[in-house]
C-alpha cells in the first residue's frame, strides 16, 4: 500500500477524535461509509444505517455536560490493499471527575474512487466498522490476578 495513503489511514482516528470533542456532527458522520456498522460505547445494539449513526452522535453531543475523549493508545495495520484496522484505548470523560476507560476497533476502507497517489488525503478513508466498549472490571480476584500476570507478559 502507498505509504502516504497508509499514513492517512493511521491519522483518521485523530480526525475522528477532533470531530467528537468539537461535537461536530457533520464532520464525524462524514467519516463513515453510508452502510457502516457502528456499535457505540453506550449503544444497546449495533447501528447499520446512516440515519442511525447520525442519531447516535446527535444524542451523545446533546448530553450536558458533553462528553470528551482522550486517546490513550492505538495501533494500526494494513489488512490488505485499501483496508486498515485501527484499535486502541481511550478515556471518555462523562462529567468532571467521571471517566470511563474504553476500547475501540475501526475498520477503514480506502474509497474506490479516491486517489492513492502520494499526498492522498485523509478524506479518502472511511470507517466501515466501528466497535467501542467500556473496559470491564475484572469480576473476581482470580481473574484480576490473571489479568495482572498477563499484562506483565504482554508488555
Amino acid at each position: 500500500m502507498n505509504p502516504d495513503a497508509l499514513a492517512a489511514a493511521h491519522a483518521l482516528p485523530d480526525r475522528w477524535l477532533a470531530a467528537f470533542n468539537a461535537a461536530d456532527l457533520a464532520a464525524i458522520t462524514a467519516l463513515y461509509v453510508p452502510d457502516a456498522r457502528l456499535w457505540g460505547t453506550t449503544a444497546p445494539q449495533a447501528i447499520d444505517h446512516p440515519t442511525g449513526v447520525r442519531a447516535y452522535f446527535a444524542r451523545v453531543f446533546d448530553l450536558h455536560p458533553r462528553p470528551r475523549m482522550v486517546l490513550i493508545e492505538r495501533r494500526g495495520r494494513a489488512l490488505g490493499d485499501g483496508v486498515v484496522i485501527q484499535s486502541g484505548r481511550y478515556d471518555l470523560e462523562l462529567a468532571p471527575g467521571r471517566v470511563l476507560a474504553a476500547r475501540f476497533t475501526l475498520v477503514l476502507r480506502l474509497e474506490a474512487d479516491a486517489p492513492v497517489a502520494p499526498g492522498a488525503g485523509i478524506a479518502s478513508w472511511r470507517i466501515v466498522e466501528h466497535h467501542s466498549s467500556a473496559v470491564p472490571d475484572p469480576p473476581d480476584p482470580w481473574r484480576r490476578d490473571c489479568h495482572s500476570a498477563l499484562t506483565g507478559i504482554l508488555r
